[in-house]
């Protein structure tokens, strides 16, 4: 038999709209890699402790190299290592090619490390969908101390001055880039704790034949003849960004 309310008192119903979590998502977030105060819906997280194979290592033809090692990581017990020889074409890159992505707000994290010669470091990633191409590449220029924003032609457009990271070897930099490819807009950009309003800048969109797709990836490049060192772990994207 069930138990009546207590005098003086009624029943309600409670509606609750703001969303949740699915028991899937909490499970990925019980480890997840990347800050607490990444938002969004995981697509794709990768600390490279179980060997690189859906990822491509890019190291050019003049002897630089690009593997999976464990001197340095933030994360677990392996990292992407990527020695640049002297030579100003010289470079590396780390990439994933993923499923179509859909015009949402995204968000995009790594962690990044490098040496006291460290010349030029970019974090992006290309979409493509409907026959549009949409690159976001956000990069830290240590020879001018500069960051930039690049559109496809790989022409820089600087958005802040003075930032001297290039000192001290290897320390961890958490890089998150925020972007809105509804609006086709940039959001903000926060390298090691500060953050960058990119608001007022538009992501180029170029009209391409090719399938649909999205690759993130990493580049470390040399562009002014010293080599350098730099190491990559815990690159994290995520969807549906507030």
């Amino acid at each position: 038999m069930g138990k009546d309310l207590p005098d003086y008192t009624r029943s309600m119903t409670i509606e609750y709209t703001g969303g949740f979590m699915g028991l899937e998502e909490l499970a990925t977030r019980l480890g997840f890699i990347a800050p607490w105060d990444v938002h969004g819906n995981l697509v794709m997280m990768e600390d490279f402790e179980t060997e690189e194979t859906e990822w491509t290592l890019h190291a050019d033809l003049f002897g630089s190299t690009c593997t999976r090692q464990t001197r340095r990581k933030w994360s677990g017990d392996w990292s992407i290592k990527m020695v640049i020889v002297n030579n100003i074409a010289a470079g590396c890159y780390v990439s994933r090619d993923l499923c179509a992505p859909p015009l949402v707000k995204y968000g995009l994290f790594a962690r990044i490390a490098w040496d006291e010669f460290v010349k030029r470091v970019i974090l992006g990633i290309t979409l493509q969908r409907d026959g549009w191409q949409y690159p976001v590449q956000v990069g830290y220029n240590a020879i001018t101390e500069e960051l930039d924003l690049y559109d496809p032609d790989g022409i820089a457009t600087v958005f802040a001055r003075g930032v001297s990271l290039k000192y001290v070897d290897f320390i961890w930099y958490p890089w998150l880039i925020t972007f809105d490819l509804a609006n086709l807009r940039y959001d903000k950009f926060y390298l090691a704790e500060r953050e960058y309003d990119l608001s007022s800048y538009i992501i180029d969109a170029t009209e391409v034949v090719e399938e649909d797709y999205s690759e993130p990836s990493v580049n470390a490049e040399n562009i002014a003849g010293v080599g350098f060192t730099c190491y990559v772990d815990d690159i994290v994207l995520v969807k549906n960004v507030p």
